[in-house]
């Protein structure tokens, strides 16, 4: 998925619970939200480009290494909901989320040596992933799926903008 699905769904979701939820939610940073909306491609797709580059002197495609595993996301959590007990600041716990959304958005679970890295072995497969990641975004952009979903990302800001969040 592309930016504006991944801030626009991931603040939709924050939203959602704010109404659903108790006080501590109501008080949603949304700077927290869309980092961690975008936190794991800010940290995998540079890094992966600088890994390849040095290297193997080649470029890879994937952008997907260990921020989009699933323990990079619940080890955010776990300290997330260390610091709110500790001082009641939601932001760490809300920026894991926020990363736990967004790998569940990119559909990392089709990738499960990635997403349930490093439980099924050490070795992070970036070569093997890129023929299904094509499939995948391939899907995507055929059908129109991915475009739906970020205009709906797209709507769903200028909603959320328009009612000053």
């Amino acid at each position: 998925m592309l930016a504006f699905g991944h801030l626009g769904l991931t603040a939709a979701a924050f939203k959602t619970c704010s109404k659903l939820n108790t006080h501590e939610f109501r008080t949603t940073n949304y700077i927290f939200v869309f980092l961690g909306a975008l936190l794991p491609d800010l940290i995998d797709k540079p890094s992966e480009f600088l890994l390849n580059f040095i290297f193997y002197g080649k470029v890879s495609v994937s952008g997907r290494l260990l921020a989009h595993t699933l323990v990079f996301s619940l080890i955010i959590i776990l300290a997330g909901c260390i610091i709110f007990y500790r001082s009641q600041d939601p932001n760490m716990l809300i920026l894991g989320i926020g990363s736990l959304i967004h790998i569940q958005l990119d559909l990392m679970w089709l990738f499960p040596s990635t997403y349930l890295y490093p439980f099924l072995g050490l070795d992070l497969p970036i070569v093997l992933q890129r023929s299904k990641l094509f499939a995948e975004y391939s899907f995507f952009f055929s059908t129109g799926f991915m475009l739906i979903l970020e205009a709906l990302g797209i709507v769903i800001l200028v909603k959320l903008i328009r009612s000053k969040v």
